[in-house]
């Protein structure tokens, strides 16, 4: 969902927030983590591979990346927004 947001996002270099560190960071996860799987990839990666499936890493990591929403305008009620407060803070 969220590449397929980023090919969406009209004039997003000129984004102010896309030249900050933290709209940099969000980028370079999406591009690092961007696949797709046929269904059958899916099946055996679910099987066979001890890492979570490639969309996995990528929804279930951006939510937490309080640049995100900016950059991509998320509000709440968009399927991959998290409360300030349900979001994770390690440092």
């Amino acid at each position: 969902m969220l590449f397929g947001a980023l090919f969406l996002c009209k004039d997003l270099q000129k984004s102010k927030i896309f030249c900050t560190f933290g709209g940099a960071k969000v980028m370079a996860y999406v591009h690092l983590f961007h696949s797709k799987y046929t269904d059958e990839l899916m099946a055996d990666r679910l099987k066979n591979d001890t890492h979570s499936p490639n969309p996995a890493r990528i929804n279930g990591v951006v939510p937490q990346i309080d640049d995100w929403y900016e950059l991509f305008d998320v509000k709440e009620g968009d399927k991959l927004y998290l409360k300030p407060e349900d979001r994770i803070r390690i440092w």
